[in-house]
């Protein structure tokens, strides 16, 4: 069986808030010509860790909990960087001395696209829209309603925060389900 194959091909890296337009568009044609082999490289590390076939039903999110509290794993911060993360916060402000693996970072993505889609199947109506505004979620792929207007999320933004849970030790392996059922819940039934 192949090995996992991290994400290393993306154009301009992840940093969004400096980019420019066209800059922007050029991921927005990374992420429409790569969602399918991201979703294959997932299915692959999925198989090895947990076994068995990722159906985008809801339901399967709760296997992906259990995946992501498998196969999320933090590296040390070396002293310099934390020191650099630290400098100038005040007392009290804690930090951890870690950070997720340059593995899982990609894996956060591939999650991130498979929990969109899995969202997307469900709801006909909505979406992925790059979003492009200067604040907030820039440069990441997010799920609107077709005709623009809210709501919308960003499943990268979520799954973070997912990765960060598994990190620090308070992540449960429902946790997307109930992610997916929070998300659910803020869809009108005029986009069902």
């Amino acid at each position: 069986m192949n090995s996992y194959h991290i994400i290393n091909d993306t154009p301009y890296g992840f940093e969004f808030h400096e980019q420019t337009n066209s800059q922007l568009k050029a991921f927005e044609r990374w992420f429409y010509q790569n969602k399918e082999h991201r979703l294959e490289e997932l299915q692959k590390e999925y198989d090895r860790v947990i076994g068995g076939h990722l159906d985008f039903s809801v339901e399967s999110l709760l296997n992906l909990g259990k995946f992501m509290h498998r196969d999320i794993t933090t590296v040390p911060l070396s002293e310099e960087k934390y020191a650099a993360i630290t400098e100038g916060l005040p007392e009290g402000i804690y930090v951890p001395d870690y950070d997720i693996s340059i593995k899982s970072r990609s894996l956060v993505i591939d999650i991130a696209i498979y929990f969109g889609e899995v969202f997307l199947r469900s709801h006909p109506k909505l979406s992925w829209v790059q979003n492009k505004s200067k604040t907030g979620n820039r440069g990441f792929m997010d799920i609107r309603i077709n005709d623009g207007f809210a709501p919308n999320f960003s499943p990268i933004r979520v799954i973070l925060v997912a990765a960060a849970k598994v990190a620090n030790g308070t992540f449960a392996d429902d946790y997307l389900l109930k992610l997916y059922d929070i998300y659910d819940g803020k869809i009108s039934k005029n986009y069902r």
